[in-house]
């Protein structure tokens, strides 16, 4: 399946991913939002007071999809995948310098 400018588009449940510049995009903004009243603006699951920062530390910890998804049965598959690439698009063009330490 191909969409514009010719990338390709492979749907992955409501989700979409695609090959846009050689690489793999997944349409997060229909699952992930922020809004002052939940979580003081975080970005959140939508639908729920879950933080992407919560689910991304809860994987950092060792649990795994399965155990997530069963102890919050509102997210769905669709929405840690877009938990992922949102904070996938947040690092893209993050840069690490060294900084020398004047000792």
């Amino acid at each position: 399946m191909t969409g514009v400018g010719g990338c390709a588009i492979m749907p992955m449940g409501r989700a979409t991913l695609s090959t846009r510049d050689g690489g793999l995009r997944m349409d997060w903004h229909d699952y992930i939002h922020s809004d002052p009243r939940i979580l003081v603006g975080k970005p959140v699951v939508r639908g729920s007071r879950l933080s992407v920062e919560f689910i991304l530390r809860l994987f950092a910890a060792g649990w795994s999809e399965e155990q997530v998804l069963a102890s919050y049965p509102s997210l769905t598959p669709e929405a840690l995948r877009a938990v992922f690439a949102y904070a996938a698009e947040g690092l893209r063009d993050e840069k690490l310098y060294e900084l020398a330490t004047g000792t």
